[in-house]
């Protein structure tokens, strides 16, 4: 879902300065979905580019690979908006730094397959983690994660809506 509604977002606005000026609606519109999600995304994707363009004037921010990583973690965690999963994700994708990223679907996988306390915090099953699996592995080990917590949500979510059976009356 996330792909086809960038892909649509893309084919719907100019460029990414068009997008940070444009209203909530107009984005949900252009997505194609309204939900309490997807309000809840385009909150904080406006709230960022906004705040990346107040802070540097442009809406790129190639200039943090230049920086040291610790450097450019701290100018991603300043940028209003962005949740700890997206500034995670663009510290291990973009920046080559060692973290996994987390969402809501990963951590209730996590949990429910008892691969972590049961009541841990998000920021301890981060932190426990990023101890566990080495820099050289953390961008392979979150990408399966996701996509085993999707698969797991997705099964889930399908076994729901199925009926149950009928019984036979006897």
């Amino acid at each position: 879902q996330t792909h086809s509604a960038l892909k649509r977002i893309h084919e719907h606005f100019v460029d990414d300065n068009d997008l940070r000026v444009s209203r909530q609606d107009e984005v949900l519109d252009a997505m194609g979905v309204r939900d309490a999600d997807s309000r809840a995304i385009t909150t904080s994707l406006l709230m960022s580019l906004m705040a990346i363009f107040n802070r540097h004037d442009q809406l790129r921010l190639q200039f943090l690979c230049e920086q040291g990583k610790r450097q450019a973690r701290k100018e991603l965690e300043l940028i209003a908006g962005l949740t700890p999963f997206a500034i995670d994700y663009c510290f291990l994708h973009a920046l080559d730094g060692h973290t996994i990223p987390l969402n809501r679907v990963t951590i209730d996988y996590l949990k429910a397959g008892e691969l972590v306390h049961p009541e841990s915090t998000d920021e301890e099953i981060q932190g426990f983690l990023v101890r566990q699996i080495s820099a050289a592995q953390a961008r392979e080990f979150a990408t399966l994660l996701h996509a085993e917590a999707m698969s797991a949500a997705h099964d889930a979510a399908r076994k729901a809506a199925k009926p149950a059976p009928k019984r036979k009356k006897s």
